[in-house]
C-alpha cells in the first residue's frame, strides 16, 4: 500500500520555537511550513511528549503511538547529558532514509537549539544541544562570522565571557557571534573530530556553522532541512 493510498491527507507538525509548525501532505503534493496554533487531525506530531525512547535507540521508530487523535513522534531522552530529542529526530530520519549506510555526526542548527546527534548503524547514539541560536539572538550577534574571533575562543573557551564583552564594545556584532560559535565547536569537539558532519538546516545560522567547520577542516556535506524534515515525516507516516 502506498503513503498516500494510507493517509490521502495528513499532516505533520513540529515545535522549534514559540508556534507548532505545520507541513500539509495531499496525494503526493507538500506545503508549508505553516505557523500554526490549531492542530488538525490526522497529524504526525514531533513535539515534546510523555512518549518516550532512550539513547541508544533506531533513528526511525518501528510504529508511532497514538492518543486518538494524533500519532506521535517518541521524544529520544538522554541521561548524561540531561536531554531531549524532539523536532530534530524527524530531520535526522529523512537524511537517514537518504543515507541509509551514515555513520557520522548530524549538527542541525535551529531556531533556539542547535543539536549534534552521533548516528551509527542506524540509531542515535548520543546527541547534544546547544543554546547557541538563543544566545546569538539575545546577544544580536551578527550572521557571518569571524572566524579569528572563533579561533580565540575555541583556544581560550573560558574566556568566552571576556570575548563577548570586548565585541560588544567595540560593536563587531561579527566577531561576537564567532566567539559564540568558537565555543560550541570547541564544547561539541568529541564530537566532530575525525568524523564526517552532515550540515542539515535552514535557519539562518546554519551558513555560520558551515564557515566555522569549513575553517577547521571538517569533512562536510551539506543537506535542506525543509526537505528532510519533509521526508522525514513522509518516513512516519508509512510506518
Amino acid at each position: 500500500m502506498t503513503t498516500s493510498a494510507k493517509h490521502p491527507l495528513w499532516h505533520g507538525a513540529l515545535t522549534e520555537g514559540t508556534h507548532p509548525l505545520l507541513w500539509t501532505f495531499d496525494a503526493g503534493r507538500t506545503t508549508g511550513p505553516v505557523q500554526t496554533d490549531v492542530l488538525p487531525d490526522n497529524t504526525i506530531l514531533a513535539i515534546d511528549s510523555s512518549y518516550t525512547q532512550a539513547t541508544p535507540c533506531p533513528v526511525t521508530p518501528d510504529a508511532l503511538p497514538s492518543d486518538g487523535t494524533y500519532r506521535i513522534l517518541p521524544t529520544v531522552t538522554q541521561s548524561t547529558p540531561q536531554d531531549r530529542l524532539t523536532w530534530a529526530r524527524v530531520a535526522a530520519i529523512g537524511f537517514q532514509s537518504l543515507n541509509p549506510d551514515w555513520d557520522g555526526i548530524l549538527c542541525m542548527p535551529g531556531q533556539s537549539t542547535t543539536y549534534w546527534l552521533h548516528l551509527s548503524a542506524k540509531e542515535i547514539v548520543s546527541f547534544q544541544g546547544c543554546a547557541t541560536p538563543q544566545l546569538a539572538y539575545a546577544l544580536d550577534a551578527g550572521i557571518t562570522p569571524d572566524t579569528e574571533a572563533a579561533d580565540q575562543t575555541m583556544s581560550r573557551p573560558s574566556n568566552l565571557a571576556a570575548h563577548i564583552h570586548t565585541a560588544q564594545v567595540s560593536g563587531n556584532a561579527n566577531a561576537l557571534l564567532g566567539h559564540l560559535l568558537g565555543a560550541e565547536i570547541a564544547a561539541t569537539r568529541p564530537y566532530w573530530l575525525g568524523q564526517e558532519v552532515a550540515l542539515i538546516g535552514t535557519a539562518p545560522l546554519t551558513n555560520a556553522y558551515a564557515t566555522i567547520l569549513n575553517a577547521q577542516h571538517v569533512p562536510l556535506i551539506r543537506a535542506d532541512g525543509t526537505k528532510m524534515v519533509e521526508k522525514g515525516f513522509q518516513i512516519l507516516n508509512a510506518l
